[in-house]
Order: structure tokens, then C-alpha cells, then sequence
């Protein structure tokens, strides 16, 4: 599916979507702390492809790729839950929540009901497969799809009204 058709469903669901100012040949790999470098090329086109992404009570939204970049403004950071989560951590459990985040890159929040979010798996065992974490422990995610064109397709689903499991906090 390509990103186009995707954005459309967004808008027609009443998103609220502003084309990006960034170039698609801007490089980001250094964004993230390099972790946009990992990132599947169709997941880097489409972050690249609009500013803001967001639903109408502008209560899920996905990353825009500037949204990864350090001089971003967003009031919630594209890291916040590694942040939260390093925060409560005991030091016993540090080393494991770095290294939960530094192969899984949030691309999507909820606030809709908690904190909730998509990540995309950058590391070689789990490369391209979407998951699906929540607060309190946000390193406990579920898989929720094995490729972007998987998680797109049950994304419009849920727009559509027929959520698949773990997709409810969509609209």
C-alpha cells in the first residue's frame, strides 16, 4: 500500500495532515540518536511526508521525521517513554530498557486513553515489525504487524470501524 493511499484514508477520517517542509532527500539518519538510520525506507518516506499527522482531537498523532530531530519543539519528545521508563528504572534494570529502545523507534503516541504507542522494530530481530506498547510498562509490547503495508492496512480497519486487536486507540 503506498503511503499516498494511507495519508488519504487519514484525511478522510478527518486527520488533520500538513505537508512536510522537509525535503525527502534531508538527511535524518542522524536523528534519534541514529536510530533513523534502521528504519525501513518506507516508513522514512512516509515520516517524511507530512509535518503534522494527527487525529481530530488531536489525541494521536505520528512522528514527523523533524519531530526526531533535536531541535525539535513538541512538548512531548519523540523519546518520552525511554525517558519515563529510565527514570522509574532501578539500576538493575537500566541496561535492559536501553537496549528494549534502542531496537524499538516509537513512530505513533496515544494519549487517548493513557499513554499508548506504535513503535517499528530497528534492530535485526525484529527489523520492520510493528509493535504496540502502553504505560505503565512500556518495554511489555505485543506485535502487531510484520511489515509497514500490514500495519497500514489494519490502521485503515480501524478507521473503518473494525479494529484489530490492540488498534482500538486509533480514532
Amino acid at each position: 500500500m503506498e503511503n499516498s493511499f494511507f495519508i488519504n484514508a487519514l484525511k478522510q477520517a478527518h486527520w488533520v495532515v500538513s505537508n512536510s517542509a522537509t525535503h525527502q532527500n534531508f538527511d535524518i539518519s542522524t536523528f534519534a540518536d541514529g536510530r533513523l538510520a534502521h528504519v525501513p525506507f518506507d516508513v522514512k518516506e512516509f515520516i517524511h511526508s507530512f509535518a503534522v499527522c494527527a487525529n481530530p482531537a488531536d489525541t494521536v498523532w505520528f512522528l514527523s521525521a523533524m519531530d526526531y530531530s533535536d531541535e525539535s519543539e513538541n512538548a512531548f519528545p519523540w523519546n518520552e517513554f525511554e525517558q519515563q521508563s529510565m527514570m522509574a528504572a532501578s539500576d538493575t534494570l537500566m541496561a535492559d530498557i536501553a537496549a528494549f529502545w534502542s531496537s524499538h523507534l516509537p513512530i505513533l503516541f496515544s494519549v487517548k486513553n493513557g499513554y499508548q504507542y506504535v513503535a517499528v522494530g530497528i534492530a535485526a530481530h525484529n527489523k520492520g515489525k510493528f509493535f504496540y506498547g502502553r504505560e505503565p510498562e512500556y518495554e511489555d509490547v505485543v506485535a502487531i504487524a510484520t511489515s509497514f503495508t500490514e500495519f497500514k492496512e489494519k490502521y485503515i480497519e480501524a478507521l473503518n470501524g473494525n479494529p484489530p486487536a490492540y488498534y482500538d486507540f486509533i480514532s
